[in-house]
């Protein structure tokens, strides 16, 4: 599996930036372009001469069929969407080569949409998937839906959400790091996550701007909560002091300016949004992990106010040895039939 980033050993543990080869866009539907998703990757692959693939999971319940209720209808009116799904983005792939971009595309029938997508995924290698966030506007602002929440939480490669509505590059980008790694994070993903960053900000000359968040004596974290030191460590090292060390030694490879290094109190769910917001960032870079469902329902909340209260891009980064739960076989292939691929 591919990866924007990887750990050079003669690098004392600083992520070096890599190119990206291979572009998953996740596409909707027919009739659906994903411009948004579409304008970020024709962006990068110029900057990276990067390959495209247009990427369609058809899927439609009232022709899905049962295992042992098919029929030879129900065949031909998958096969029939597939097909729709095929040309579609084979058109959209004919119209990016016209454009100087090497692109393909490819449509399959399988279900979960998020299980479909990081299936091809990991069949095609690619290093970065972008997808077009699909949730409905409320208060004129998109919030995460489940099929972006789901390839949080399983994709095994870097993941691009598109959400802002007009898009012209990156001018801001801030990576949301945890040095304390009080949120149960390998400590390398803060490392990921400003290697990503970096990559980004160098494509469009952005301003790279690090922060992370503290409370007193209680974490900001998405996880439960626990004191950030025992309390017999107070007075020997405040615990602001305590995680601007950890923070500062965390970017000192990094060659960021003490001005675009921020520690603020408060918690993340109130503070990321606020900072994005006062800085005008176009993109956050953000860290995520594959949890247990104890762990998933004790996040849960947190980081849907996070994530539901930015209005820009975000890029997920994972860390190197993810595992998704997601498995290779695809489900209709064993449970509902066979799988309609063109």
């Amino acid at each position: 599996m591919g990866y924007i980033i990887d750990l050079d050993p003669s690098s004392n543990g600083k992520e070096t930036m890599q190119s990206i080869q291979k572009i998953l866009v996740a596409v909707t539907g027919p009739g659906h372009e994903s411009a948004s998703a579409l304008e970020r990757a024709k962006s990068l692959a110029r900057h990276h001469e990067a390959e495209i693939e247009l990427f369609a999971c058809v899927y439609n319940q009232h022709v899905a069929g049962e295992r042992f209720f098919d029929t030879p209808g129900l065949e031909k009116a998958r096969d029939a969407m597939v097909s729709a799904g095929q040309k579609a983005v084979d058109d959209m792939a004919a119209e990016l080569s016209r454009e100087g971009v090497r692109a393909s595309g490819c449509a399959a029938w399988d279900y979960p949409i998020h299980e479909g997508i990081v299936r091809r995924v990991m069949e095609s290698g690619a290093d970065l998937l972008i997808a077009e966030s699909t949730g409905r506007n409320k208060d004129k602002r998109k919030r995460l839906a489940n099929t972006d929440w789901q390839l949080i939480r399983t994709c095994p490669c870097t993941l691009l959400l598109a959400r802002s509505e007009e898009w012209t590059g990156y001018t801001k980008i801030v990576a949301a790091v945890d040095p304390m790694h009080d949120h149960d994070k390998p400590a390398s993903l803060d490392r990921r996550i400003l290697g990503a960053a970096q990559l980004i900000a160098s494509d469009y000359s952005a301003d790279l701007h690090v922060l992370h968040t503290f409370t007193g004596t209680i974490n900001s974290g998405l996880v439960s909560p626990k004191p950030v030191l025992m309390p017999s460590e107070y007075d020997e090292k405040p615990v602001e002091q305590a995680h601007r060390d950890e923070l500062d030694k965390l970017v000192s490879s990094y060659s960021i300016p003490p001005d675009r290094t921020h520690l603020l109190e408060g918690n993340t769910d109130d503070v990321l949004p606020e900072f994005v917001a006062e800085t005008g960032a176009s993109l956050v870079v953000m860290g995520a992990v594959s949890r247990s469902m104890i762990k998933r329902l004790l996040i849960g909340s947190t980081a849907e106010q996070v994530l539901d209260s930015l209005s820009c891009d975000v890029l997920v980064v994972k860390p190197q040895n993810f595992e998704t739960q997601v498995k290779a076989e695809h489900r209709h292939a064993v449970d509902d039939g066979p799988i309609y691929r063109i």
